[in-house]
């Protein structure tokens, strides 16, 4: 199952349904997504707080939702508030709050809810004893990971392949938070992972470690298959974000390229093949589609992704505008591009709406008029509007047609005698997609026009934490899970 969280809705598919579906109510907005075995959870992000309301559904066998029951939900129910990450293993799930502190439920027969003991299920959210300050948590499989703010990283749960990192592996659950050794790193951990067997994290200097199960090459540190108990080095650095599923790993570079290894039984790492890869490989992005405004405004090129999300046997990154692209097993529709074929390397889904054609822009005194024409199809989502965007070298400036019909704004309060490149962005609820550049330069006296509200910015950022406020301002509507949580951290 993979599920995408939309400008204003969240769209699932999988499990028999190859096309995306809109959740029904409550509409779940800019929060992120966490699936599991079969179930998923959403943040409903608060406008006037930083965390927001926790829903689930799908699944209940183990208490994984956390409404107190064991059964099965087809809609999503409230299940907490104040709620800044979710995170969801196999069947059990783990959230952290605005103060920083984890719930945990599901679950919990190797301990995976961290209760001090392994026992049966846990069907509400249970505090995790003695973890506060936390800046990043991740399950995965039976087990689970914490970083606090001192540095300091705890799994529990499984360790049958060494997937706590402590130095020892068995069979005997590991129910209390247990430290990683991060001996071998020498490099406090920022963000963590977790496979069904194995997991990887990043360091501060961006580099990418690994620890546990190996079997497919899941560690990234290249052959022999060797298991490891303590954290092995994959090589990957200048490293954006990370997630790990099934046997398999994919980081995002800070160029926007995604790069995978581990098991690749079903084209899940993205290579155009099925051949297991013990080593980071590049995966084949010449299927994403490029966004000129994006090249320029982050000075790249070609298709950019900005998150990955692992599922057992096959992944989904979301490019820059928000859209979804997935590849491996597609046996259930889990890639939702309306087939069950498998796909070996990224291909869109049906959210991905059509660019807006003829696009003419007419300069004037200090502004730009611009008229297009509708796309062929808006995808699955529903239309939302246009953004259009202007930008040059000393900054850029923003007009919005809120109806899908209404094909024409003006771009005001801009400078004289510098050429602007003019980008047309349909907007859907599922995604957006942006048409093919115009130039115009605006010529005449300049006269003040009414603040619109935008700020000028530098071109040539790369895809780093700093770029994230010029990718919400210009088209992103991803709030990635962990990165309030880590900003929050840093602002302490």
């Amino acid at each position: 199952m993979s599920c995408s969280a939309g400008i204003q809705e969240v769209f699932c598919w999988g499990s028999g349904d190859a096309e995306p579906k809109p959740v029904g109510t409550p509409r779940l907005v800019s929060g992120p997504v966490a699936a599991g075995r079969a179930h998923l959870c959403a943040v409903e992000y608060s406008e006037d707080s930083d965390g927001g309301d926790l829903y689930c559904w799908g699944d209940n066998t183990y208490g994984q939702v956390g409404d107190g029951t064991t059964t099965a939900r087809t809609a999503p129910v409230k299940v907490h508030d104040d709620v800044l990450q979710v995170v969801t293993g196999a069947d059990h799930t783990c959230a952290v709050l605005t103060d920083q502190t984890p719930l945990c439920w599901g679950r919990d027969d190797a301990g995976q809810v961290g209760q001090g003991a392994a026992g049966p299920p846990v069907l509400t959210p249970q505090p995790v004893a003695g973890l506060t300050d936390l800046t990043e948590v991740a399950a995965g499989g039976d087990s689970t990971c914490v970083i606090q703010e001192s540095g300091a990283t705890k799994c529990w749960g499984s360790n049958s392949d060494g997937q706590i990192g402590d130095g020892t592996a068995g069979v005997t659950p590991v129910a209390t938070p247990t430290a990683v050794d991060t001996s071998p790193i020498g490099d406090d951990l920022m963000q963590i992972e977790l496979g069904a067997r194995h997991a990887c994290a990043v360091t501060e200097n961006l580099d990418v470690w690994c620890w546990g199960a190996d079997d497919h090459g899941q560690l990234g540190d290249g052959a022999p298959l060797t298991g490891q108990n303590l954290p092995v080095d994959t090589g990957m650095t200048d490293v954006y974000a990370i997630s790990a599923g099934g046997d398999s790993s994919c980081v995002v570079d800070e160029d926007g390229h995604v790069w995978c290894w581990g098991d690749n039984t079903e084209g899940q790492l993205g290579t155009g093949d099925t051949t297991d890869q013990p080593e980071p490989v590049k995966v084949d992005q010449s299927g994403v589609v490029t966004s000129g405004l994006y090249e320029d405004a982050l000075n790249t090129s070609g298709g950019l992704l900005f998150a990955v999300s692992m599922g057992e046997r096959h992944a989904c990154a979301m490019d820059v505008s928000g859209n979804p692209y997935c590849w491996g097993d597609n046996a259930d529709g889990q890639l939702g591009d309306g087939t069950t074929t498998d796909r070996y390397k990224p291909t869109a889904t049906l959210l991905l709406p059509g660019t807006a054609g003829d696009v003419v822009a007419q300069a004037r005194d200090a502004e730009i008029g611009v008229d297009w024409s509708e796309p062929d199809e808006f995808g699955a989502g529903s239309p939302m509007g246009y953004r259009v965007v202007g930008l040059a070298d000393s900054g850029y400036d923003v007009c919005y047609s809120a109806s899908s019909t209404d094909t024409g704004c003006t771009i005001t309060d801009l400078t004289n005698n510098a050429e602007y490149r003019i980008f047309v962005t349909t907007m859907t609820s599922g995604g957006a997609a942006t048409a093919a550049s115009v130039r115009a330069t605006p010529r005449g006296m300049a006269t003040p026009a009414p603040d619109d509200g935008s700020d000028d910015i530098a071109v040539g950022l790369p895809i780093t934490g700093a770029a994230i406020s010029l990718l919400v301002a210009i088209g992103g509507v991803m709030v990635l899970g962990g990165v309030l949580l880590r900003r929050k951290a840093r602002e302490r």
